[in-house]
């Protein structure tokens, strides 16, 4: 059986004690929950179907994955469970352990702490644990009215760091309405102080040098002069606050390090990549960040503590790259009530001229979990750029695609983030979509807004709600593995949604299957174990029983991972798009292995 909570870089959690006489576990119980099934209609041997299944609790559901934590004290051979209760499995699939959610003191002998959250997330306790009697107490709590986020990209690690040394810890929240740093006095559970303060906010703690008492961070939004999400890199002191921009322009300075998204990429395809990555120097002298932003080639520098560019390391080469090749473009917008700004990258095709007119894409896929807008170009944009390749890709068969984040998506404020919350349709999609295309079709007259397409990806259902909420703005939507959070993990919905009642989540795909129009194409791999394939079996069954036309792909030995990178799913995708928008015969069965390497 497969845990949806199992960590991905390790199955075994635990953790030795400073003076190593014990061992911290994280024992994981899901007895009690419901196993949802797979079937392979393809196995390895015969030619019968089999089964596997593996527990995920639903929203609403009684019971849900739980983790214990016991105490192992190795000379005794005795045992110590945590008398606490059970911890409920959160939306990171990390692990308590390599989240860094659990550590030991090492000012003071046999005491350990542990993070603990509820269902929903809207609390979150630091409990401090005596490992020989197993009594915990409360040090300090957090809450918020929607949910309390560790990190702001769910998929990523934790930003808290521990400092065992002296009992304190770097906790990170969102109480002033943005994402900021606090020091915390674990011993006493009050703060000490504020370490980062502003309209602003944290995105990633890079390093922190305990002997200097500072750290390496980095942050965005404190300049709106290109984009509220470029990062940059700054120096903060623990105790003062004194804050030190290090690296900071109109660019994205993209520093890998082990707690980056793109780590978390790597150690969940199995990829050459290991958790020891960093991209500080452990003396924190030195730093390697690259920057770029989407019109502009990537350089990598090694920079020292004081943002000195020691030495160019390398740029990227293009000069293999066609002559052609037309850059992204950063532009900013306004939301749909005009209150704020908002941001979109534009991708053009590389024979691009001002004289055509050309359908469009949206491909935004931003939600309140992660950011799918390319701030850097190629690879150095979150997701290993994923979604800037994606976008590129499309325009070249002759699109004007549009990456848009609107309000309901991550890295802004939490009220931004928050306008979501609550709302299934809203998760994935938002007005300012809408709105924001429009804005560009004024600026740029050649954008044929009577041909709008839109691409779900990734689980994302932005093309379904899309599609069958604004059918008088979009015409052609491919949708791969709809994602429907009451046929997938609780501690997604729950946490997104604040609603355990599963009946409560209103429209549903479904409900709003007599609405299509256009041309949709919904694809879905059998062996995704992430997004149920539940949730398109039930739009397809409303759309059948509406009357209705559609297409769908059927991936029979694909999972989550080998779905996203399905270059037939892909092409297929292509080969929609431009049947339906261009109104073009696509080349029949073109084979994209032919120039991947994959």
């Amino acid at each position: 059986p497969i845990s949806w909570g199992r960590p991905l870089n390790s199955d075994l959690q635990v953790l030795w004690s400073p003076d190593s006489k014990s061992i911290l576990v994280v024992k994981t119980d899901y007895r009690k929950v419901n196993a949802t099934p797979i079937i392979n209609y393809l196995p390895p041997e015969g030619v019968r179907p089999t089964t596997s299944e593996y527990f995920c609790a639903y929203p609403g559901d009684e019971y849900v994955e739980q983790l214990h934590l016991i105490i192992i004290h190795v000379e005794k051979g005795k045992m110590i469970e945590a008398n606490c209760g059970p911890i409920l499995v959160n939306r990171s699939a990390l692990g308590l352990v390599s989240d860094g959610l659990v550590w030991w003191s090492e000012k003071r002998g046999g005491i350990a702490y542990f993070v603990q959250t509820n269902r929903g997330e809207k609390l979150a306790r630091v409990m401090e644990l005596d490992a020989y009697s197993g009594k915990t107490r409360c040090v300090f709590e957090e809450r918020s009215d929607t949910h309390v986020r560790l990190s702001l990209n769910r998929d990523a690690y934790s930003m808290i760091r521990p400092l065992p040394e002296t009992d304190e810890l770097i906790w990170v929240s969102e109480r002033s309405g943005w994402a900021h740093l606090y020091l915390y006095d674990l011993k006493a559970g009050v703060v000490k102080n504020q370490i980062t303060d502003g309209e602003w906010l944290v995105r990633e703690v890079l390093h922190v040098d305990c002997k200097r008492r500072e750290m390496f961070i980095q942050t965005c939004g404190r300049g709106d002069d290109y984009t509220l999400y470029n990062l940059d890199v700054c120096r903060v002191s623990l105790d003062s606050g004194a804050f030190t921009p290090i690296v900071e322009d109109k660019y994205e300075f993209n520093v890998i390090n082990a707690s980056s998204f793109e780590s978390i990429i790597c150690l969940a395809s199995d990829s050459d990549c290991s958790k020891d990555i960093m991209g500080v120097a452990p003396s924190g002298d030195y730093f390697v960040a690259t920057r770029s932003r989407v019109d502009e080639v990537p350089i990598s520098f090694l920079f020292d503590r004081n943002g000195n560019a020691v030495l160019e390391l390398e740029t990227a080469e293009l000069d293999s790259f066609f002559n052609t090749w037309h850059w992204p473009e950063s532009v900013k917008l306004r939301t749909s009530d005009d209150s704020e700004d908002i941001y979109a990258v534009v991708f053009r095709p590389s024979d691009f001229s001002s004289k055509i007119s050309y359908p469009v894409i949206d491909v935004s896929i931003s939600s309140m979990e992660l950011s799918g807008l390319p701030i850097g170009s190629f690879d150095n944009s979150e997701a290993a750029g994923v979604w800037y390749l994606q976008a590129a890709a499309l325009s070249e068969l002759g699109f004007i695609v549009v990456s848009l984040n609107g309000r309901g998506t991550v890295y802004r404020r939490q009220s931004f983030t928050d306008f979501a919350y609550g709302s299934p349709a809203n998760i994935n999609y938002s007005p300012d979509r809408i709105c924001g295309i429009r804005q560009l079709g004024e600026m740029y007259p050649y954008m044929d807004l009577s041909k709008v397409g839109i691409m779900g990806f990734n689980g994302m259902p932005s093309a379904v709600f899309g599609l069958l909420q604004n059918n008088d703005f979009y015409s052609v939507g491919v949708s791969h593995a709809l994602q429907d959070s009451r046929v997938n993990a609780g501690i997604i919905g729950e946490a997104l949604l604040g609603i355990t009642d599963s009946s409560a989540y209103n429209p549903a795909p479904e409900d709003l299957a007599e609405n299509l129009k256009g041309k949709l194409l919904l694809m879905h791999g059998l062996l995704d174990c992430m997004d149920d394939s539940a949730a398109t079996w039930r739009l397809v069954n409303a759309l059948i029983k509406a009357n209705k036309d559609f297409d769908m792909l059927i991936l029979p030995d694909e999972g989550e991972v080998e779905h996203i990178e399905s270059l037939y799913a892909f092409r297929r995708t292509w080969d929609y798009f431009v049947l339906h928008l261009l109104g073009f015969n696509p080349p029949k069965e073109f084979d994209l292995t032919t120039f991947c390497k994959c």
